[in-house]
């Protein structure tokens, strides 16, 4: 599977900056890009403030958040996800994107951010009908505590659905 990684060092430029780092996958005619994983290596300058990343799956007019972090430490963390892989449309380019940002009182820092992805060979279907059901995702706010009961809740509605659960960032 093909990988794409930035070894570039990316950090806020002040202690309440933000940070958007895009990756594109460009589309094949009549393949499908599918995400398999993200990484990414994140620290703060400041020992407890709080450095949050939030990965961001586009394509088409969708765009929906597929992982997120959050760290505390100066020391470069590694964080990775690889749960639940996320399918784009048809021959249509992905793009990936990631939101850095910092607390108060500290500068965000993110390396080796990377990707792994495939590409489904998928006929094309020529018939009003589609061969296979749209996907389409739903993100939930919801407290910690009401966390694993929605969790359930969705899987006895959709037993095959992947669940991502991630912290929300501001």
């Amino acid at each position: 599977m093909p990988t794409i990684t930035d070894s570039d060092k990316y950090q806020t430029e002040s202690t309440e900056g933000k940070v958007v780092k895009t990756m594109t996958i460009p589309g094949q005619p009549g393949k499908q890009i599918k995400i398999e994983s993200e990484s990414v290596n994140l620290a703060n300058s400041k020992v407890g403030v709080r450095t949050d990343l939030m990965i961001y799956m586009k394509y088409g007019s969708t765009k929906f958040a597929v992982s997120g972090w959050g760290v505390t430490s100066v020391d470069y963390t590694p964080k990775d996800y690889d749960t639940y892989a996320y399918t784009g449309d048809v021959g249509k380019d992905v793009i990936l994107q990631w939101e850095l940002k910092t607390g108060t009182g500290g500068v965000a820092k993110m390396k080796d951010a990377s990707c792994v992805y495939s590409l489904i060979d998928v006929e094309e279907n020529t018939g009003e009908t589609p061969t296979e059901e749209v996907k389409k995702y739903i993100v939930v706010e919801c407290k910690e505590s009401e966390v694993d009961d929605i969790t359930e809740a969705v899987k006895k509605i959709s037993s095959s659905a992947g669940i991502n659960k991630c912290d929300k960032v501001e």
